[in-house]
């Protein structure tokens, strides 16, 4: 049964704010530590592994369901509670534009060779 082995994370004695979007399963082994852990939302399908930290389960919001991590960011930030730092991901509207797009497009591309580097490694 899939319900008795995960337990609520907003339940357990972890302080930072992203926990309460997630379920966390414990080791048998060190039954004090935290497995792994899989979104709400998302549902059991995905897990995410947990390595001591809570960078995972953040990364994870803050790419799948991003107008959750934004507001649990202002509301950190708003509470003096830990787990705030946007990375500047949450400014703005929540929609990019035509300049943010073309940028992120951009990124997204393979680098351009460079002529003269690879006139060189022909010699």
């Amino acid at each position: 049964d899939v319900d008795s082995e995960w337990k609520d994370g907003a339940e357990t004695k972890r302080k930072a704010a992203c926990w309460k979007f997630f379920m966390c399963r414990y080791s048998e082994i060190h039954p004090e530590k935290i497995e792994d852990v899989y979104c709400k939302i998302c549902g059991p399908e995905f897990t995410i592994a947990v390595s001591g930290n809570t960078s995972n389960m953040r990364s994870h919001l803050a790419h799948v369901h991003k107008d959750i991590f934004c507001d649990m960011i202002s509301s950190a930030a708003g509470s003096g509670a830990g787990d705030s730092g946007g990375s500047g991901l949450c400014s703005g509207s929540g929609t990019n534009t035509d300049s943010q797009q073309t940028a992120i497009t951009v990124a997204l591309l393979p680098p351009v060779p460079n002529e003269r580097r690879d006139a060189l490694h022909k010699l």
